[in-house]
């Protein structure tokens, strides 16, 4: 009930939160830290836009729930990698959406930015990466890694191919519920053969994102160009 109850909390805030989005000075989350290379700016831009969605905060619920519960015993091992599957999911989501926060004027900035297609879906991917890194870290890295890189993979076809804009400080909404059981199944299999069977199972895991990646890359540089 507890538990619950904190939920519902996250919820409403987020609700307040964006009825008053456009009355702030714009230094929420300033301090994400600076990333070698040329795509820092992109990284902190789509970091800032996933910490701008209720899809995070729910996964940041189960993450602090779950290192409370781990720091005080009372989370068996076994629980882990559920958890971990359950908090991928919640923003899973955003996989599918990369470019639903970026509006009108950021897809003509990307059409004019001297960078190409893959390295537009790399930024993005990194900030997805990260924020499922930190929510994972109390519970099943190995298993939250291979279920974000197929998260992704399959995710990368909607995202380009289909631009669906989406609200800050709400829950983000896929294209279609058949593109969600697509990619919730390959997560959760993906996830289970790491965990259970072998850590290796992540390098296919790895390389479906890396190839998705760059074949959907080159459809960006191919379309929106």
């Amino acid at each position: 009930m507890g538990l619950a109850a904190l939920a519902a909390g996250v919820v409403a805030t987020g609700f307040i939160a964006s009825s008053r989005a456009g009355k702030g000075n714009g230094a929420t989350w300033r301090w994400i830290p600076q990333f070698p290379g040329p795509l820092n700016h992109l990284i902190r831009k789509n970091l800032r836009e996933m910490l701008s969605t209720l899809d995070f905060f729910c996964g940041a619920l189960i993450a602090v729930a779950a290192l409370g519960w781990r720091s005080a015993g009372l989370l068996p091992p076994e629980a882990f990698f559920p958890l971990t599957i359950v908090a991928m999911l919640a923003i899973s989501t955003c996989a599918l959406t990369l470019f639903g926060l970026d509006g009108a004027a950021g897809m003509k900035r990307y059409r004019l930015l001297p960078a190409r297609g893959w390295q537009i879906l790399l930024a993005k991917d990194v900030a997805f990466l990260l924020i499922a890194l930190v929510l994972a870290a109390p519970l099943s890295l190995p298993g939250a890694m291979a279920a974000a890189c197929v998260a992704l993979a399959v995710g990368h076809r909607t995202s380009v191919q289909t631009l669906r804009p989406q609200m800050r400080w709400r829950f983000q909404t896929g294209p279609s519920f058949g593109d969600a059981i697509a990619q919730i199944i390959p997560m959760i299999m993906a996830g289970a053969a790491v965990v259970y069977s072998s850590p290796l199972f992540l390098m296919p895991c790895a390389a479906a994102w890396a190839g998705s990646t760059w074949w959907f890359g080159r459809e960006i540089d191919r379309t929106w160009r």
